[in-house]
């Protein structure tokens, strides 16, 4: 989904096909023990449904981590990750977030949907254009990051079980 015309689209297909008629999706927070102090916010959720939605400043403008991220796809099946602007090297925190991000939920075979603000393919979401001289690391993890999205795609991929702990665990 690319532009204002998907975030629409996906507004549709999330409000009308993921969630259902006269359901919704309600903040959330999530513990990973119930003595564990560290609470990640979701700002859209229904473990019921196993479906979460954030917007990229959510989950990768803010300080979160791996563990943050593994929790997220041990609830939720199902993820949106909108308003992804184009990267650049001058948000590498960002990237290293949004990398992350994709590693985890790809680990817990979590389906992931996403909306882009200008970026019709996962390659254009950080362009680098002389990758031949890039100094940074997330500049070749990113390749890693692009094959994942464009696997995360595939048929095989969506058929896999998902491995999250399950509603209510």
């Amino acid at each position: 989904f690319v532009g204002t015309a998907g975030l629409q689209n996906l507004d549709d297909l999330v409000n009308q096909e993921l969630v259902g008629p006269r359901k919704s999706l309600k903040p959330l927070q999530l513990k990973a023990s119930p003595s564990s102090q560290r609470i990640v916010p979701v700002p859209k959720g229904s473990l019921e449904r196993g479906l979460a939605r954030f917007s990229f400043a959510d989950v990768c403008q803010t300080a979160m981590g791996a563990s943050d991220y593994l929790l997220m796809g041990q609830h939720f099946s199902t993820i949106v990750v909108d308003q992804i602007p184009t990267l650049t090297l001058n948000e590498i925190n960002w990237v290293r977030r949004f990398i992350l991000l994709v590693d985890a939920l790809y680990e817990s075979n979590v389906k992931l949907i996403f909306h882009t603000q200008q970026a019709a393919e996962a390659t254009d979401i950080f362009p680098v254009a002389d990758k031949e001289n890039a100094v940074h690391d997330e500049v070749f993890a990113f390749d890693r990051t692009v094959s994942r999205l464009q696997e995360m795609t595939s048929q095989s991929y969506l058929r896999k079980k998902w491995t999250g702990r399950g509603i209510g665990s």
